[in-house]
This record gives C-alpha cells, sequence and structure tokens, in this order.
C-alpha cells in the first residue's frame, strides 16, 4: 500500500526507508519536495521562502493539537514543549510539616516512648556529670544545620519509561485529499 505523502510512522531499523525520512528536524529544499511543502509549510520551521524543516521527534513524544484538560494548555501543531528534567520549586512541593516527638521519659530510659527525645537527665558515668538536655529556662535557638533546608536543588529525570524507535515522514506517494 502507497503511503500518503508527510504519513509519519515508526520505523524499527536504524535506517530510514527507501522514499522517507527520519523526522529529525532536517531542512529541506522547496524545491526539491514541493508537495511535501504543501503539506507541511513551515509549521515545523524553515525559511518558507527556499526551504522548511522537518518534523523533529527526537527525545519527544507527538501530542495531538487541541487543549489538554488539566490545565487547559492550547497546544498547536508543530509547538514543542515540555522538559527533559524538573527543578521543584516549594509552591510545587506538596504540603507537609517536620514535627518534633518528644518523650517525658528520663533520658538514660532504655526505651523512651515512640523512640523519642527524652527528658534531662544527668548520665551515670563518673567522666561526664551533666544534663543529657537543657532545663527549660536554659533553651537556645537550635543550631541553623538542624532546622535549614536540605536537598541539593538538583532536577530530577522528567522522562516518563520508553522505549527509543525511529519515526520516519514519507516523502513520496499519495497526496491526501481534504473530503
Amino acid at each position: 500500500m502507497e503511503p500518503y505523502i508527510g504519513n509519519i510512522q515508526m520505523f524499527g531499523a536504524s535506517f530510514a526507508p527507501r522514499d522517507y525520512a527520519f523526522c529529525n528536524g532536517q531542512t529541506i529544499l522547496i524545491s526539491q519536495n514541493q508537495a511535501l511543502y504543501v503539506l507541511l509549510g513551515t509549521t515545523f520551521g524553515g525559511t518558507g521562502n527556499t526551504s522548511f524543516k522537518l518534523p523533529d521527534l527526537q527525545g519527544r513524544m507527538p501530542v495531538a493539537p487541541g487543549v489538554f484538560q488539566t490545565s487547559g494548555r492550547q497546544v498547536a501543531q508543530g509547538q514543542s514543549g515540555g522538559m527533559e528534567a524538573v527543578s521543584l520549586s516549594v509552591a510545587q512541593m506538596p504540603a507537609h510539616s517536620h514535627e518534633v516527638y518528644a518523650s517525658t521519659e528520663p533520658g538514660n530510659s532504655p526505651r523512651p516512648n515512640n523512640k523519642a527525645a527524652s527528658q534531662a537527665t544527668v548520665l551515670s558515668s563518673s567522666a561526664l556529670n551533666t544534663p543529657v538536655y537543657a532545663q527549660p529556662e536554659q533553651l537556645v535557638p537550635m543550631n541553623d544545620k538542624a532546622i535549614s533546608s536540605t536537598g541539593g536543588n538538583q532536577p530530577h529525570n522528567n522522562i516518563q519509561p520508553s522505549t527509543v524507535i525511529n519515526f520516519c515522514i514519507a516523502l513520496t506517494g499519495l497526496f491526501p485529499a481534504r473530503d
């Protein structure tokens, strides 16, 4: 069956079949493929005077034009979007809290409640005769390292599980009718 000009197909080999080209954004001279230019125009780039570009699907997932249901964002034919890696901001993180658990049992208790910090207690070692924790009247602000931000501020991979395969576009074939 002869393909329609401009039809894009996945192809499992490492080469583009005869009369096809990889969808890799390459520039094509209008004079060398007027029929394909009539269909694509400069939707995917090019000057429109002497050249046009093929779609570039390298590392991209094809999406139909229209409106995304969740965000309401409208996308047009030939538009690119998305990011391979993303750094989250504080505003994008889910609401959460960092709670501190404490126990009223002595600090030298073998098993304080909830395996948490305990009340001030004098250690029994003769080498050290100081309370494990300060008394309430001696409290001071926590060290910044104990309560400061953490994380490397590095972007994380944003690519869904995928298998790489070539996308090829038909350069010749039947010219598609609009009806």
